[in-house]
């Protein structure tokens, strides 16, 4: 077995307790959307009034999907300059963006009598060409679902390794400057109003964590390491706080920040353990769960509730947990049939036309 594909095997070895927590975490921000949020801010008259106690402070499993977000891109990193950086990216992003941009365009226009909100042509056009990434230019178009608000948060993140890459300031080094841009941000941020950079940038800090715990789970008895993870956690509960302080003006509702930062403290917890006693079993059917989380969270939203509202599904148990089943399946489908047989395809035209020397070398 070669040096590279023993690293593969490694890392997929490694990505499997990792995958457990993407698929719960994705399932839980469905619950908590569909029992909870999207109904507080007027999306759909689906709602629990049983389960949104809980379910509402769901919304932190985004920040534990930025943390293994983190930690995957990092390990990603590993080996490649900038170019093949981005290339990897691209494909693994771009086919599930353009099946779920494009079932939701469709899908709500078919039910626009049911749907909160429509986007146009040129805005799914926007959507699957990028155009919405771009700062400037993104913001003259609809986003095909107001979830895509993370995706814009994890470019900003991509270009960062590429720009670490680029430079050499990698690893280590660019999860110091990770950190210092994330506590200056958060100093700044009652002072300079919001801005988008401000607010990408805020999110650095889960970034940090994840990417720390990767190098961490390399070198596990580096104080240095230990120190600087310590101070990501901290920095990123103070985000955790904060943020469940303001998100009253998002969904009208009192969120205690006590219990939101206990649950991402014990989330934090148990992938540290995950990254810390990597499993070496592989798990086929586990690693499928995980690439579902991406297309489960782009295609949920918009298209569910646009859905949930022609059912006329109101305050239902049974009608929140059957919609998040239907979104799993869909998003199955979605995996299954096109970002699993596309992604590698789409990787090796972009390797032929942008890493040539690579590509041939590897044939």
């Amino acid at each position: 077995m070669s040096q590279d594909t023993a690293g593969k095997k490694s890392a997929q070895a490694r990505s499997v307790p990792f995958d457990i927590v993407r698929i719960i975490a994705a399932v839980l921000v469905v619950i908590g959307h569909f029992s909870f949020s999207s109904h507080s801010v007027g999306r759909t008259e689906m709602h629990s009034s049983l389960l949104s106690p809980v379910s509402m402070y769901f919304y932190v499993t985004v920040d534990i999907f930025f943390v293994v977000s983190g930690y995957f891109i990092l390990m990603t990193a590993v080996g490649r300059d900038w170019l093949s950086f981005l290339v990897a990216r691209l494909a693994r992003l771009y086919p599930p963006l353009v099946a779920c941009a494009t079932l939701t365009f469709v899908g709500c226009r078919i039910l626009a009598a049911y749907s909160h909100r429509n986007i146009s042509v040129l805005d799914w056009l926007a959507n699957i060409t990028g155009l919405i990434l771009i700062p400037g230019i993104g913001q003259k178009f609809q986003v095909a679902d107001v979830v895509y608000w993370t995706i814009q948060i994890e470019w900003v993140f991509y270009w960062l390794v590429c720009i670490g890459l680029a430079v050499r300031v990698v690893q280590l080094r660019l999860m110091i400057v990770f950190l210092v841009v994330s506590l200056l941000t958060t100093l700044a941020w009652r002072h300079a109003g919001f801005s988008i950079v401000l607010f990408a940038t805020q999110w650095l800090s889960r970034f940090a964590v994840g990417g720390l715990l990767f190098l961490l789970s390399r070198q596990p008895r580096s104080r240095l390491l230990w120190l600087l993870y310590a101070c990501s956690v901290a920095l990123m509960m103070a985000g955790i706080w904060q943020r469940a302080v303001d998100r009253v003006h998002l969904e009208h509702a009192v969120f205690n920040p006590w219990i939101s930062c206990s649950i991402m403290l014990v989330a934090t917890a148990i992938l540290s353990w995950f990254a810390l006693h990597p499993t070496q079993t592989e798990r086929p059917l586990i690693e499928f769960a995980g690439g579902v989380t991406f297309p489960l969270y782009l295609i949920h939203h918009q298209f569910g509730c646009a859905i949930a509202t022609a059912l006329g599904i109101a305050d239902s148990v049974p009608g929140v947990l059957g919609m998040t089943a239907l979104m799993l399946v869909l998003a199955s489908l979605i995996h299954g049939l096109a970002e699993r047989p596309l992604v590698p395809r789409l990787r090796r035209v972009l390797n032929k036309l942008l890493l040539p020397q690579k590509a041939a070398g590897g044939a």
